[in-house]
């Protein structure tokens, strides 16, 4: 069955759990970076990360894991679950909610990351060039909707 990390751990989905007073649960207080991955490999996993960590700082929300554990996380989740081409999601909350509003609750954040298969085929066949067909259209009505009485 497929894995998720969740703060350090790899998971079964279904045995993750984020508390209902999570943060990013109530308010929507979090982040997330969205990368693809070719070949078991997550692509510029590096710069994703790096835009992660100025967004969590941005935000003041303790990343609380070095850039090198997250890289190696999701590869290793790419690993587990047995997929090379793949959509990778990291998501950071601002962690369990404590009473207040706060920024700095000092309650550690929620860090997980996900990993989805993605078709390597695209809709449509970009080999070929594309072609468009010119539609009329014509209207039967007066106008009198398309223009104000007064």
């Amino acid at each position: 069955m497929a894995k998720i990390y969740l703060n350090g751990e790899f998971v079964e989905p279904f045995e993750a759990v984020v508390p209902v007073t999570d943060r990013g649960v109530l308010y929507g207080d979090g982040l997330f970076e969205t990368m693809r991955a070719y070949g078991g490999r997550a692509f510029r996993v590096r710069d994703h990360l790096e835009r992660l960590g100025a967004s969590a700082r941005a935000l003041r929300i303790p990343l609380g894991v070095p850039a090198a554990a997250l890289e190696e996380a999701v590869t290793e989740l790419l690993r587990l679950n047995g997929l090379t081409n793949a959509y990778v999601r990291i998501t950071l909350t601002r962690g369990t909610h404590t009473g207040d509003l706060a920024l700095d609750t000092g309650e550690p954040s929620t860090l997980f990351i996900t990993a989805r298969p993605r078709s390597s085929h695209w809709p449509v066949d970009l080999s070929r060039p594309a072609t468009y067909r010119s539609v009329g259209a014509s209207s039967t009505s007066s106008g009198s909707l398309m223009s104000p009485s007064w």
